[in-house]
């Protein structure tokens, strides 16, 4: 489970490009040009070998605040002046989004301008504000009142500095809490970062600032009037950007947290108090709907299974950034009767239709273990809302979207927090970083006919993170992952009948019964059997494999163990001219990758590993592990040709 990532949208400017015409030129004009470049590379190389690259852009101000005042009002301010010098950066921060509500803050925008190259100034003309619907939430009338000004600064070109500074002020009912969960670097430089926090003397708030070392950044306190101001100052802060499969923002960038709420655990009962309250709004649609769904279910697990399942069929759940929201919910009766909502309100329409039918139900909230801040508790550090039910031993809950809670594929690395009936420690989803909880085991055999057919039979076992037993209870969910799975073992092939032998929490064993789908390739007078570049496990465990230089490190899903160990049979007669090439074990702290191929008459047998036993890697450790793995996946290592003589 992962809170929602902060994202910052831009529009992509389009850059005018210049033909130059080519023209017959003498040898010796050409000859001059040739050395006139050649001395540019040579003087631009120079220029470069002492100095560092410059940026695409630094960030030279960027103050934000957040102001509780005494009329019970909040005020949010941004002031960012950012730098150009290349036009790569201009898609990214050339056009700033501030997103507001037009029903409850009032947006005043005090400087919006680009200081030119030369020193002059161009004001933001009236056309270059335009006010757009935010992504992901147009066309649901619960939240018409979310708006964003994009703002398209005008006059950009390298060396221009964009100026744009704003203030929001918040209505007193808009929400509960002053809280804010930001990044404190960013992608580029930032030569002068600011924050500051205006709090009436009697409210709880202890802003918490994480992964910066205190070295790094100066606070002060002052008095002004009814209110203290905490500032944070600090810079210059280096740049960070993103790079695949890195762990998230929230562990390893600068950040500063705080929640007015005064900690976790007073956040945690007042939003389960708010959605316990409005799970009582009941009425007569909600309840002939909860009856007509469990009509015939006697087991308070059957009968909660199918409330969640028929909810999810019907009610669409609106994601948005936890900043976007009010804090304001709607009753689960006219949630239900609108038939969308956000997360937290779809786990209080579920719990009211448990209740509705006599469900001993509570409502509770899982946590991503590595975004919580217990001193600063708040809506993005929330992985999911969910319903537990008293008396199930067999889960932790049940998520409106998808089904019961437990440690499995789609659960881990969080905690359950609420109700009492949740034991002190059974909450836990622990990530996965035993590789042997994590095994994704196929092993078989086929046979390849005369007519470059094949057919066979495999057995796949899966546990631990390859496992999301609630997805698969239906068959055609069963089918679809046996077939994605054999799809990376074997050519072109098709997935006959299977039975499953076994289907739990955590575990998911069959026996399939598989055939090519078409005649293999012919090679001459040869059949060619080539088994897939992509392994099975990087379905689930994707791994950055091409070419890159890396600066941070690689987050995996979790540290796991696939083995192969398959047997290929063809003809009496029939000979090898080709086999796959057999790789010596690699075995390091990490975890070892290898490959065995044994031939026999009529017979090869091909085995493989490959253990990840660290989730975080250093950029050297998966240099290691990337080229292991890319061994395995390079054709020599994948190739068997064979045909009669």
């Amino acid at each position: 489970m992962r809170p929602a990532e902060h994202e910052h949208a831009g529009c992509d400017r389009t850059m005018r490009v210049t033909r130059i015409r080519s023209r017959r030129t003498s040898p010796d004009r050409r000859n001059a040009f040739a050395t006139l470049v050649l001395a540019l590379l040579l003087a631009s190389g120079l220029a470069t070998a002492g100095h560092a690259a410059e940026p695409d852009a630094e960030i030279l101000v960027w103050h934000q605040g957040w102001h509780l005042n005494p009329d019970g009002t909040a005020t949010l301010t941004e002031k960012q002046h950012v730098r150009f010098n290349n036009e790569r950066a201009f898609g990214d921060l050339a056009d700033p989004r501030i997103t507001y509500n037009v029903d409850t803050d009032k947006l005043e925008l005090l400087v919006a301008r680009t200081r030119l190259p030369d020193g002059t100034y161009r004001e933001l003309p009236s056309y270059g504000r335009v006010e757009v619907a935010p992504g992901g939430v147009a066309g649901w009338p619960a939240f018409a009142g979310l708006r964003q000004a994009v703002l398209v600064m005008p006059g950009l070109e390298p060396g221009a500095v964009t100026e744009v500074e704003y203030r929001l002020t918040r209505s007193a009912d808009a929400a509960r809490y002053l809280v804010a969960d930001v990044r404190l670097d960013h992608r580029y430089p930032v030569r002068e970062r600011r924050v500051e926090v205006g709090m009436l003397r009697h409210a709880k708030i202890e802003p918490q600032v994480v992964n910066l070392p205190s070295d790094q950044y100066r606070t002060s306190v002052r008095s002004e009037g009814e209110r203290v101001i905490w500032t944070l100052e600090a810079g210059p802060l280096p740049e960070n950007p993103d790079e695949p499969q890195c762990p998230p923002w929230y562990e390893r960038c600068p950040r500063l947290a705080l929640s007015s709420a005064g900690d976790g655990h007073a956040f945690i009962h007042d939003r389960l108090a708010d959605m316990d309250g409005l799970a009582g709004a009941v009425d007569d649609d909600l309840r002939a709907a909860a009856t007509t769904w469990t009509a015939g279910l006697t087991d308070p697990q059957a009968r909660l299974r199918a409330l969640q399942e028929k909810l999810a069929a019907t009610f669409s759940v609106v994601d948005m950034p936890a900043a976007w929201r009010t804090g304001k919910l709607r009753s689960a009766a006219e949630c239900l009767r609108s038939g969308y909502g956000l997360p937290d309100e779809a786990a209080l329409t579920l719990l009211a239709l448990a209740r509705a039918v006599g469900l001993d139900a509570q409502p509770a909230i899982v946590t991503t273990d590595a975004a919580w801040l217990a001193a600063a508790g708040q809506d993005s550090m929330v992985g999911a809302f969910i319903v537990t039910l008293a008396g199930d031993r067999d889960g932790l809950g049940w998520d409106p979207r998808y089904g019961r809670v437990a440690r499995d594929g789609r659960w881990f690395g969080a905690s359950v927090r609420g109700p009492s009936s949740i034991a002190a420690g059974a909450g836990a989803l622990p990530a996965w970083n035993d590789p042997d909880e994590s095994r994704l085991v196929c092993s078989g055999s086929i046979k390849i006919g005369a007519d470059g057919n094949y057919s066979g039979a495999l057995v796949i076992r899966l546990t631990g993170l390859f496992v999301t037993s609630e997805a698969l209870r239906a068959e055609g969910a069963q089918k679809s992952r046996l077939q994605a799975i054999a799809k990376r073992v074997l050519p072109d092939v098709q997935v006959e009948s299977f039975v499953v032998r076994e289907l739990s929490t955590g575990r998911f064993e069959a026996e399939l019964k598989v055939k090519s789908a078409a005649a293999l390739p012919r090679l001459g007078g040869a059949w060619r059997f080539c088994w897939p570049a992509d392994a099975p496990f990087g379905a689930d465990v994707p791994l950055p494999l091409a070419a890159s230089t890396r600066r941070l490190p690689v987050r995996l899903v979790g540290a796991c163990t696939e083995q192969i160990d398959l047997a290929i049979e063809w003809p009496e007669g029939w000979e090898a001219s080709i086999t796959p090439r057999a790789l010596p074990a690699v075995s390091r702290p990490w975890g070892s990758v290898e490959q065995g191929v044994t031939l026999e008459p009529a017979r090869l047998r091909l085995s493989r590993t490959v253990r990840l036993a660290e989730r975080v890697m250093s950029p050297a450790t998966f240099g290691e592990v990337r080229g292991a793995i890319n061994a395995l996946r390079g054709e020599s290592a994948r190739l068997l040709v064979v045909g009669g003589k």
